[in-house]
């Protein structure tokens, strides 16, 4: 894996750590909402959808959830470690917040008071230093 690579991955990561996190919101939603239903008088048909059933359902994904925060939280580690050898200020800003922070471009540009250009070839420079560092850091 090479690491623009992992960057990338670790980027992912974090947006389905946010996409579980809101599937659980819902969820819990869902469970409070079916505890709170009357049954009585309602048209029998189909499979109700049990409180029990929800519960199990968001235990299931709380597990994935914690196992996916557990292994994005060591990825991050080696990544801030990698990044906190880069020499230049501006380079480990553009990578912490594009891939630990998940900011868009035109944010970290506006941010950091340069073009949306300027802030790519940055973005650039920073991958050939992060790369560098990271080789130095990987076993």
């Amino acid at each position: 894996m090479t690491a623009k690579e992992y960057l990338r991955e670790l980027r992912k990561m974090d947006v389905e750590v946010v996409a579980l996190r809101e599937q659980i919101r819902l969820l819990e939603q869902e469970a409070e909402g079916v505890k709170g239903m009357s049954y009585t008088g309602m048209p029998k048909g189909g499979k109700a959808r049990d409180t029990a059933d929800v519960l199990a359902e968001i235990d299931d994904l709380k597990t994935m959830y914690t196992a996916q925060i557990d292994n994005l939280t060591e990825k991050r580690k080696v990544a801030m470690a990698a990044i906190a050898g880069i020499e230049r200020t501006e380079l480990r800003s553009v990578l912490i917040m594009r891939y630990c922070l998940g900011r868009s471009w035109q944010d970290i540009a506006h941010e950091l008071n340069y073009s949306k250009s300027s802030i790519l070839r940055l973005h650039g420079d920073a991958l050939q230093a992060f790369s560098e560092c990271w080789d130095l850091l990987r076993p």
